[in-house]
């Protein structure tokens, strides 16, 4: 980015000093802070050092004193506006604030921008306030992001778990800042960081600076959550307004992305920032609960002077741009700017939730529960939640109290007879879900909104779709059973506890058979027997969360069984021990040696396949000789079970079956099917 032309003496002073090496520079006297497109942009300038700094300017500059020295200057000023035109909310009880943020913005009343971008505006001006949102959205996220070091406990996680949904969780076509480029140059418009810095005003400088401000100083630390809280509860709806405007004005799927993405994540992330984060930081620092308020006011305040003055200038047929774009655009996203009869558009309704999320649960206890209902109710926003619970009548009656506003929670239905309760809640789930695209999930996944919407995606062009499952957080046999995932990947994909489908091919299948210990591979096999169309993307990950320590060793042997419906991975496992053993007893430790790094080389290959280094650690491929060595022996104790017991226990039952060949699946599909899945 280039220095901006200067707005008055601060800013032609600081292009001045910045175009040379750092040196120390004499203070401006009090009457060149007089205009604020000069000081606005001035501060800007100075925030700017921080971030992506400019083209030819020294990088020293950053943190040199007379810098500093002008910034605190400017500072001093920028506060003491805010406090004229902000007044300061009173202090809250720190277990009132959730409630007095949301008192806040409820009694915001400014214009409103998105109404008019929905509704009247042209391309012309759609495309004007696209620019002045490029100077903060090109670095959404960051100046949020200086507040994490500053924060401990569930505040800090609750910040973390916003900004890494707001940089894509990892990925970077998915970074919010990245979308934001789409829609740009969507509308023919200059996608470089900082190309429009010399044609937007000071009131959307301010915008920014304010946040830059709260970042930048740990003191206003309590302000900084507060006005990301502000900024999430006033986004979704405007979000859906802006990509309804760019819909009637031809926008396509990907000019649109942007802002229909933060219609899904602001919702969960409204509740993220007002309960978890702001609401847990005031109960660790309850002298600051005014500071919190305050920075939800300041953000509402900024964001309608923003609007007036959008709204004033294109009424009085001016633009709101110092630089004017120019020539009208001319349709660059190929449909016309208005209904060709000459209609007025119409409101639409509310989007119901695109997917279904089909839960089976069967719990013993209720350790879990506060962790697993708030998720449920952030996901509630994004999906249409079907809950099958198969837990003991007190249990299911405390969930019901807790769910019933979130999500259908209901029992199996009677009519479904199998022997593997998961498969049971599947199949009543099935039968209630009203979407065509359907995610099951167990009860430890974890999604995020940009996973729901990539697998909803995918099921346009697929019948069954194979998310990626990874553990966090990761104790040590968290990182041992990694090691199994990691073999996986590294022979092909793994199998995870979450499937994406589509309701119409799993009626038509019939469902699947329930009567088996491995669900999840008897269901990807009846769909590959039925013609069904498998998506497997190795880098959509999911998060799950790991069992305790008990529940993971009572898993071994249970899990070593379901490798007898696939006999030569069997084989290969059963042959382990005999091999170790001969190689020992002649002496050959170092044939061992070799299969043993063989196997994590194969580990780490899994690893490093479709970006997974992001979500699994560079230990656990040092697990998969150890994970080898106890499926190896666990193998024989299935085996033992399958020969002389017939099968492995299972919910006071045996299983016998692990899961049946595709090939009898296959011919059993061109049989009679019981209609285990119908509507």
């Amino acid at each position: 980015m280039l220095l901006p032309a200067p707005r008055g003496p601060i800013t032609d002073r600081l292009r001045g000093e910045l175009t040379r090496p750092p040196h120390l520079f004499d203070p401006l006297p009090d009457e060149a802070y007089g205009d604020e497109e000069d000081l606005h942009l001035a501060l800007f300038v100075c925030y700017e050092l921080h971030y992506q700094g400019f083209d030819g300017v020294d990088d020293r500059w950053e943190w040199h004193p007379s810098v500093l020295a002008l910034r605190e200057r400017l500072e001093r000023w920028f506060e003491a506006e805010l406090a004229r035109l902000v007044p300061r909310p009173p202090a809250p009880a720190p277990e009132e604030v959730p409630r007095a943020l949301a008192a806040l913005a409820a009694a915001d009343q400014g214009p409103s921008l998105s109404a008019y971008l929905r509704t009247r505006a042209d391309l012309g001006r759609f495309a004007e306030f696209v620019v002045h949102r490029s100077l903060y959205q090109l670095k959404e996220a960051d100046p949020h992001t200086w507040g994490i070091p500053r924060l401990l406990g569930r505040s800090k996680a609750a910040l973390v778990e916003i900004q890494a949904d707001e940089y894509g969780g990892g990925s970077p076509e998915r970074m919010h800042a990245e979308l934001f480029r789409a829609t740009m140059r969507a509308l023919g418009l200059d996608d470089s960081y900082g190309a429009y810095l010399d044609s937007v005003p000071g009131a959307t400088l301010a915008v920014g600076n304010v946040m830059s401000l709260f970042g930048l100083h740990r003191r206003h630390r309590g302000a900084l959550l507060g006005h990301l809280a502000a900024f999430e509860m006033t986004s979704s709806t405007p979000n859906r307004r802006y990509s309804q405007g760019l819909r009637r004005l031809g926008g396509g799927a990907g000019a649109r992305r942007y802002f229909e993405e933060h219609v899904q994540a602001d919702a969960v992330h409204e509740q993220i920032a007002v309960h978890d984060m702001c609401g847990a930081f005031a109960a660790e620092h309850p002298r600051l609960t005014g500071d919190i308020l305050y920075g939800a006011a300041c953000a509402l305040a900024l964001d309608r002077i923003f609007a007036e003055r959008l709204l004033g200038r294109w009424q009085a047929g001016r633009s709101s741009l110092r630089q004017p774009l120019g020539t009208p655009l001319q349709a660059p996203l190929g449909r016309p700017l208005r209904d060709p009869l000459g209609n007025p558009p119409r409101d639409e309704p509310e989007p119901a939730p695109p997917i279904d999320y089909v839960l089976p649960l069967r719990w013993r206890d209720d350790t879990g529960l506060e962790e697993l209902t708030a998720y449920l109710r952030r996901l509630s926003r994004h999906a249409r939640i079907v809950v099958v619970d198969g837990s003991p009548a007190p249990l299911f009656e405390r969930h019901a109290r807790l769910w019933r506003e979130i999500a259908e929670h209901l029992r199996p239905d009677d009519d479904v007879h199998v022997a593997n309760g998961k498969v049971a809640g599947v199949l009543t789930g099935m039968r209630r879900a009203r979407n065509e695209h359907v995610i099951i999930a167990d009860d430890d996944v974890r999604y995020e909104i940009a996973a729901l919407g990539r697998v909803s995606a995918l099921l346009k062009n697929a019948d069954l779709v194979r998310p990626q499952n990874h553990f966090q957080p990761l104790p040590w046999h968290a990182r041992w059973d990694s090691a199994r995932t990691l073999l996986n990947r590294g022979l092909g994909a793994d199998y995870p506890g979450t499937f994406g489908v589509r309701r119409s091919f799993f009626a038509r299948m019939g469902g699947y058979d329930g009567d088996v210990l491995f669900e999840n591979l008897e269901l990807i096999r009846t769909v590959r027997a039925h013609g069904g169309r498998e998506a497997c993307p190795l880098d959509l990950y999911v998060r799950r969360l790991p069992p305790g320590t008990r529940r993971f060793w009572s898993q071994r042997v249970r899990q070593a069984y379901d490798d007898l419906a696939q006999p030569a991975r069997m084989a290969v496992f059963l042959a382990v021990l005999p091999a170790v053993g001969a190689a020992l007893w002649r002496r050959r430790p170092e044939l061992v040696a070799a299969g043993a790094a063989a196997v994590a080389g194969l580990a780490e290959i899994g690893r490093r396949r479709a970006g997974g280094r992001r979500v699994f650690p560079a230990t656990a491929p040092l697990f998969a000789p150890v994970w080898v060595l106890e499926r190896a022996t666990c193998s024989w104790a299935a085996l033992t079970a399958r020969v002389l017991f017939g099968g492995v226990p299972y919910a006071g039952r045996r299983l016998r079956v692990a899961a049946h060949s595709t090939r009898r699946l296959r011919h059993r599909a061109t049989g009679p099917r019981a209609p285990l899945a119908s509507p």
